[in-house]
């Protein structure tokens, strides 16, 4: 539908600009309205979190990400490089 989508340009545009707090909460309400949005919503949700040292929740929503989309290379190296780091 359109808020989803809605809510997730407005997670890009906030995300661009650094606005990581707004950003992650424009995208939680986009996932909650439709969990398949997309995988770059939650890549960059995991991204915020990563940024913010909360590397299992980065992790958990890197994997949703690859789930939806097992073709996104860079989700699988960023996955890669942080389950390296965690073991």
């Amino acid at each position: 539908g359109e808020l989803p989508q809605a809510e997730k340009s407005l997670g890009d545009a906030l995300y661009r600009r650094g606005a990581y707090d707004e950003a992650a909460e424009a995208y939680r309400r986009a996932l909650k309205a439709d969990p398949d949005l997309g995988d770059d919503a939650y890549f960059r949700l995991g991204n915020i979190h990563y940024k913010k040292m909360e590397r299992e929740e980065a992790v958990r929503l890197w994997r949703k990400a690859l789930e939806l989309n097992p073709q996104n290379t860079v989700v699988r190296t960023n996955l890669e490089l942080v389950e390296n780091v965690l073991r």
